[in-house]
Formats: structure tokens, C-alpha cells, sequence
């Protein structure tokens, strides 16, 4: 099921907080400028991960960064190889998948009551500076969110 609220992402009390980053270790806009401000210790993991794959960040596509922090569950979601500019699709539509699949299989690992567990992702997640069709990340989430509790914050 998919819920859209109004309000800020990082508001969400209970769950993961999920978003979509570059390979290339780099958060400076949107929702991932913010992000460090909240997850400090994702972040540092983030500038890890991607350093590790400097020689060939693609090999991150698709993977899910997960980090427990004391304000409370982060997923870096690696869609997005490298940023081309605006009016670019810059969101990698398989890997996006790809980490929808790999948020669903962790929340059965950490919750019981995985149906009602809830995940958070900003509303138009891939569409801003990701450039991504939002018709198209919508039916990927759709698709793979069908029997869990997406909330979509729309700020």
C-alpha cells in the first residue's frame, strides 16, 4: 500500500528512512544535501562504500546501504550512477528496482510485522535531480511496495 503525506521526510518517527543516491559519493542537493545532517554515521558509510568502487562505481547499482543510527534506520539506494544534468534521466530505472527489492527482503529480516513496517521515501523519489519519469519510478513502486507500507513524503 502506498501512502502519500504531506511534510518534511525526515519527520517520520518510525521505520526507515530511504533515498536514492550516486556511485560517486557526492550528496549535495535535494533530499541527499540534508541527509547527512540527520544520519552522520550513513554518511560516512556512504563516502566509504563509494570510495572503495572509485575505479568503477557502476558495480553499486543496486545495492542498498543500511544503517542503524540512534535517530533512528537510513538506506542509501545507489540508482543513480552519476548526475548528466537537468532534463537528463539520470536515475537508473533497473537498479532502482533492484533496491526496492533489497528494502522489501530487509524489512522481513528486521520486522516481524513486515507488512506494517513503515518504509519512508520522498515523494518523486528519482524524479527531481535524479530526472527520472515519475510514471515509471511510480509503477516500479507500485509493483514492488504492493504488500508493504510505503509512505511517499511530499514536502
Amino acid at each position: 500500500m502506498i501512502t502519500i503525506k504531506e511534510g518534511d521526510l525526515f519527520s517520520a518517527t518510525e521505520g526507515i528512512i530511504c533515498h536514492q543516491v550516486n556511485c560517486k559519493g557526492k550528496m549535495g542537493r535535494g533530499v541527499a544535501a540534508i541527509f547527512p545532517n540527520y544520519f552522520p554515521a550513513a554518511y560516512k558509510s556512504y563516502l566509504k562504500f563509494c570510495n572503495v568502487a572509485k575505479e568503477d562505481t557502476t558495480i553499486l547499482l543496486g545495492h542498498c546501504l543500511f544503517v542503524d543510527e540512534e535517530n533512528g534506520k537510513s538506506c542509501c539506494m545507489f540508482a543513480q550512477d552519476d548526475w548528466r544534468g537537468h532534463n537528463k534521466c539520470n536515475t537508473d530505472y533497473d537498479a532502482f528496482k533492484v533496491c526496492c527489492e533489497r528494502i522489501c527482503l530487509h524489512v522481513h529480516k528486521i520486522s516481524e510485522d513486515w507488512r506494517n513496517y513503515p518504509i519512508n521515501m520522498p515523494y518523486k523519489i528519482g524524479c527531481g535531480l535524479g530526472g527520472g519519469d515519475w510514471n515509471i519510478v511510480f509503477k516500479i513502486l507500485e509493483e514492488q511496495f504492493k504488500d508493504y507500507n510505503l509512505i511517499l513524503w511530499r514536502l
